[in-house]
């Protein structure tokens, strides 16, 4: 048998590329001695190979609608790429795939601009499913596709939403939520379906602090008051103020208030 390797790439959104590449290497063996590479040869081995490749049109249209919100427009594309499936393309491997791979590259992209996140175990299985000779191509793609559209939908309704409403939305979760140690930028993006990188921008932007900044000064502030009390431990205090490690707390509240918990409520009680 014949293995061809594309090579490594700086994302996830570019396996569309080394899918190509793994293509050229194929041709290329097939078209030269494959006993003299042991039947496995990588793009880089290839002489007179093109590295800086452009993305094909189809992934950069999908990006392109994706990123804009374009739901109709989408469903549209998408359905004529659809009819195109199956047809040969003289590649020596299945095109059909290297579209699927394509597809998902597109997804990547435009969710790296700050569209709510496809989870990780979503990309490994589509990438088994685009890869195995035994999955179906057509039920593939149109896995992909789905999550395509409903990305491209999720992008037209947080348009609808102005950053500053969803700012002030963050900042009230965080304040009802403060007191949980599982808080955290993933949890928040997740929970208002966003993307991280898009929540840290809006926050940091509206709310006047970065989002852990946030997070500490709501802890920070309810620590202080109970600090003020004899009737917890300093311990106890951290455990209610979402901290899960003492140090933690300790070190976060003298880099807040220049002393320690301790030293904050010796000076209170004088």
């Amino acid at each position: 048998g014949l293995c061809a390797i594309g090579s490594a790439q700086r994302s996830l959104s570019m396996i569309g590329r080394s899918f190509d590449e793994a293509a050229v290497a194929e041709t290329w063996m097939m078209a030269s001695d494959a006993s003299a590479t042991d039947g496995v040869v990588s793009f880089g081995e290839i002489p007179e190979r093109e590295n800086d490749a452009p993305p094909p049109d189809v992934e950069r249209r999908l990006t392109t609608l994706i990123r804009a919100g374009k739901t109709d427009e989408l469903e549209e594309y998408i359905a004529s790429v659809r009819h195109d499936l199956g047809r040969p393309d003289g590649l020596g491997i299945h095109s059909d795939r290297l579209l699927l791979f394509h597809m998902l590259g597109a997804i990547l992209r435009a969710q790296a601009f700050g569209t709510k996140s496809l989870g990780r175990e979503s990309i490994d299985r589509f990438m088994r499913d685009a890869a195995s000779p035994l999955s179906d191509v057509t039920t593939v793609f149109d896995a992909i596709a789905k999550t395509g559209v409903d990305l491209c939908r999720h992008v037209a309704e947080q348009s609808k939403s102005t950053p500053e409403v969803l700012a002030d939305a963050v900042s009230g979760y965080v304040r009802d939520h403060f007191t949980d140690p599982s808080l955290s930028l993933a949890s928040v993006a997740e929970h208002f379906g966003v993307s991280e990188p898009y929540l840290s921008k809006v926050v940091s932007r509206y709310a006047e602090a970065g989002f852990h900044e946030l997070m500490e000064r709501h802890r920070i502030d309810a620590a202080r008051r109970l600090l003020e009390s004899e009737e917890l431990t300093v311990g106890e205090i951290a455990g209610r103020c979402g901290y899960a490690a003492m140090k933690t707390f300790a070190s976060a509240f003298k880099r807040v208030t220049g002393v320690t918990p301790t030293g904050y409520r010796r000076v209170q009680q004088r």
